[in-house]
């Protein structure tokens, strides 16, 4: 019976410091970002007099503080449970939960200093209380037994525990999956008229000169690239270059037709007023002002094809006028207005941005676009090529790669559950997502040499499978920064489980 109990409350131990030690963690994630730690902050907020009284001050609306209140009440309400479960008075609890809350509250404030975020003694306060809270709560309600509820759940867990993992594990891989599963041309509108060098309202015009354009509704890959980019702007591409190819254009008159015999139209017509010139040696069309090249109507059937293999590949052969364009300035376009586009291919200066609607990127497919380094010249004709596969786009530059985004989890992650596209929201939804899942195969059942075989093995297990899966199916290259923070989070896992181990041997002579 004496060894029973013993049993059981080294359980309630390990099992209150497991999920206080991942509850504190993800708060401190939460409250931290976007870690762009800068004494500049400090600086700014020593310059910013009235900012010591925002200090002291700090928001006063109801939301605030219910929020800073809830933040650290789970924290109070843990170290209180364990505490009354192990016979130790309200006291104590209140001195450990209260003084752990301020503790936290504390350095989380401080270190926020140094960040483009508030500070507020009035956020100390209620994290604080909440956490008194949390203790008061345990403390004065007779009938929580913290030690029977556990029991409960570790008679539950037990038996499935193995498929628990494997569950979430299955989850994550799923969740690795979605953006490419996602990223497709589901939204794409079928009433967009097709633009060159310009937008379908007149004011995001393009200058130069465009030789050659051809579009595929495939990706194609660097060895194609090359094939294209070796052919004469002056001729068509060859019949064993031109796997679906559905658009081609040579630009040789003022009144364009599609060169590929596929059912497409896409009649390209110079829109009045417009500067508009022919050259007469070769083809060519130089594009002056606020001009513009347009389908008189659109062709639902080109859309149909894009969405049938949700691929997009654009080669065309250019001239900018200049390297001072930007809007971006529009060279090529299926778009309705500055805000709703399918795709658009533009100049911004001497760069090139690429952008594509999926339901993730949005209507205008800007949240997430390819925008180059400086690749564009005006001095003599350019072969540009850009490709785009489920969320990643690659780009190349007379038949050379310049750039591929391929990290689509990094760049797509927070469209997918909704929290914008800034990177910093990549690192905590792993952080959260992957943290708890490497404490999950930290505590399956066996001795702590094989957990710790366990770890490093199962925790990359979604990434390999999320991986193997879109380069199998989508031929996408390994997100190698997945994979660093698969990594990091997992040092992260494993040194502070040797701190867990130094605060239950530490707890358990103390009490």
């Amino acid at each position: 019976m004496h060894h029973k109990t013993a049993e059981t409350q080294q359980f309630l131990i390990r099992a209150s410091f497991f999920f206080l030690f991942l509850y504190i963690s993800i708060v401190y994630l939460l409250t931290l970002t976007p870690f762009h730690f800068s004494k500049f902050y400090l600086h700014q907020y020593l310059l910013f007099k009235k900012g010591y009284l925002a200090t002291l001050t700090g928001t006063t609306s109801l939301q605030d503080i219910l929020i800073n209140l809830f933040m650290l009440f789970p924290v109070g309400f843990i170290i209180a449970s364990l505490l009354k479960a192990t016979g130790n008075s309200l006291k104590t609890a209140l001195l450990l939960g209260t003084g752990t809350g301020f503790f936290i509250s504390v350095s989380i404030e401080i270190s926020q200093i140094f960040l483009p975020r508030v500070s507020s003694t009035i956020d100390i306060l209620n994290n604080t209380l909440g956490a008194a809270l949390g203790v008061g709560i345990v403390y004065f309600s007779t009938r929580f037994r913290p030690e029977k509820f556990l029991l409960k759940i570790k008679t539950a867990v037990k038996p499935v525990y193995h498929w628990l993992v494997l569950f979430y594990s299955l989850i994550l891989t799923v969740i690795f999956i979605l953006p490419s599963l996602i990223n497709n041309f589901s939204n794409w509108q079928s009433n967009y008229p097709f633009l060159i060098g310009n937008e379908n309202t007149r004011d995001r015009p393009w200058q130069g000169t465009i030789y050659k354009l051809s579009i595929f509704n495939r990706a194609l890959n660097q060895k194609d690239i090359r094939n294209l980019a070796s052919v004469p702007f002056q001729t068509t591409t060859p019949a064993e270059f031109s796997k679906n190819l559905i658009v081609e254009y040579i630009f040789s008159s003022l009144i364009l037709q599609n060169q590929v015999e596929n059912g497409i139209s896409l009649k390209l017509q110079v829109e009045p007023p417009s500067y508009i010139f022919q050259f007469l040696n070769q083809p060519g069309l130089h594009i002056r002002g606020n001009s513009a090249l347009k389908s008189p109507v659109a062709d639902s059937q080109l859309v149909k094809l894009f969405q049938k293999t949700n691929q997009l590949s654009l080669a065309i052969w250019i001239k900018p006028q200049n390297l001072k364009q930007s809007g971006p300035a529009r060279i090529v376009s299926l778009s309705l207005d500055p805000k709703t586009r399918n795709f658009t291919l533009g100049q911004v200066k001497d760069r090139i941005n690429f952008r594509v609607r999926t339901p993730l990127t949005g209507t205008n497919g800007s949240k997430v676009s390819l925008l180059s380094h400086s690749i564009l010249s005006s001095n003599y004709p350019q072969f540009i090529a850009v490709t785009y596969n489920r969320g990643e786009a690659r780009l190349f530059s007379n038949g050379k790669k310049i750039t591929t985004i391929v990290y689509d989890v990094r760049h797509y992650l927070p469209l997918l559950f909704r929290l914008g596209n800034k990177q910093f929201r990549f690192i905590e939804i792993c952080f959260v997502l992957l943290f708890p899942f490497g404490w999950m195969i930290r505590e399956l059942p066996g001795t702590l040499i094989r957990r710790k075989y366990f770890i490093p093995l199962m925790m990359v297990i979604p990434y390999l499978i999320s991986t193997s899966f879109k380069v199998l199916f989508f031929r996408h290259l390994p997100d190698i920064y997945l994979l660093a923070i698969h990594l990091l989070i997992l040092s992260l896992v494993l040194c502070s489980g040797l701190f867990y181990e130094f605060l239950i041997t530490a707890f358990n002579k103390k009490f």
